[in-house]
């Protein structure tokens, strides 16, 4: 490049020599800043794509393990026939399998109106877990086979547990 002195000089390598250089340059460089530049994109792919595998089997393997834990929650209870007669006004002849129903089969023919709880379908699980303790045993295994077969609340059927342990 001229020296500061020489306006001119310096007009010239601005306009022609600078652009030449840089064409020149661009030419010899361009390969490689390409070659850099896939290399930058597929980095950043495949890291996205193992991400993403990550995710979706993370997230599989929690789906399953909540469907799982759900149908656990859900399966049937055996409860003895003295039981059921007792909680129920109509007798059912007894099963098959040792004199046992299934609690979802009990549970299914209550009405609300059996509940000793007042008003039970509109309260709150809190609610009515704070009623729980005044009920009977009976009382207590109609709460249970209704609320089985209907909204199945974990907090109250964890309470009602609780209580016939006692």
């Amino acid at each position: 490049m001229a020296d500061g002195a020489d306006p001119l000089g310096r007009l010239i390598d601005i306009v022609l020599y600078a652009p030449v250089g840089l064409l020149t340059l661009a030419q010899k460089e361009l390969p490689d800043l390409i070659a850099a530049g896939k290399t930058r994109v597929d980095n950043q792919i495949t890291l996205a794509r193992f991400i993403g595998k990550m995710a979706l089997r993370q997230g599989s393997s929690e789906f399953k393990r909540r469907m799982q834990a759900t149908d656990q929650a859900r399966q049937p209870q055996v409860v003895p026939v003295h039981v059921v007669q007792q909680a129920t006004s109509t007798t059912a002849p007894a099963s098959a399998i040792g004199g046992a129903h299934s609690a979802d089969q009990v549970g299914v023919g209550l009405t609300e109106s059996d509940v000793a709880i007042d008003a039970y379908d509109s309260l709150a699980a809190s609610q009515v877990v704070l009623r729980l303790g005044s009920l009977d045993g009976i009382e207590l295994e109609t709460v249970r086979q209704y609320e089985t077969s209907h909204r199945a609340r974990r907090t109250i059927l964890g309470k009602i547990t609780q209580l016939q342990a006692r």
